[in-house]
């Protein structure tokens, strides 16, 4: 097993910034994702963290993640292509789950399709639940949709209050400052 360290990046002049944009525009589709204007503003936004993930000097990875007032929202993670399968995705959550100590929420999208499957199945294996409330995440760019996506939670399932209050506060910190730029 790799020995990996986490590197928050605050700005977007950090070397590591481009390396982990590179992968991040690779691993999610373009609903999914901001823009790169936007991501360099919320790279200072306290409650947010863009953890790029280190095994010695390479890059493995990254996870990037909301602390909200009662829970953490893991908006995205990906691992590089070289290093998939090693386990580095695992390690990654939970040192999170470890260290988090409340509910960690992450969206998936619909088990339709092999890869979807295989992406719910690893988060099952990790103690997320896939809860079944109808959900849809805000549009993460200009002129973007909302996307279809579920949820999962760890440890157990969500009550309706804390779906509620989940999408209060990614409503609140991850889309309504931005709607103007929206």
């Amino acid at each position: 097993m790799m020995e990996i360290a986490f590197c928050r990046v605050s700005n977007s002049d950090d070397p590591l910034f481009s390396e982990a944009w590179s992968l991040y525009e690779q691993a999610f589709p373009i609903l999914e994702r901001r823009e790169l204007e936007l991501q360099c503003q919320l790279l200072s936004e306290e409650r947010y963290h863009f953890d790029v993930v280190k095994a010695g000097t390479e890059m493995v990875g990254f996870i990037m993640w909301w602390n909200f007032h009662e829970l953490v929202y893991i908006e995205h993670l990906a691992t590089n292509e070289s290093v998939r399968g090693r386990g580095i995705g695992e390690q990654i959550v939970k040192a999170l789950l470890k260290d988090t100590g409340v509910k960690v929420v992450l969206e998936v999208e619909p088990p339709v399709g092999d890869m979807n499957r295989r992406r719910i199945g690893f988060y099952e294996r990790l103690g997320f639940q896939l809860n079944h409330y109808p959900y849809q995440q805000l549009p993460l760019r200009r002129n973007g949709k909302p996307v279809d996506l579920l949820l999962m939670s760890s440890p157990g399932y969500m009550s309706a209050s804390e779906l509620a209050a989940f999408k209060e506060e990614f409503e609140k910190y991850c889309y309504a400052p931005y709607l103007g730029y929206l």
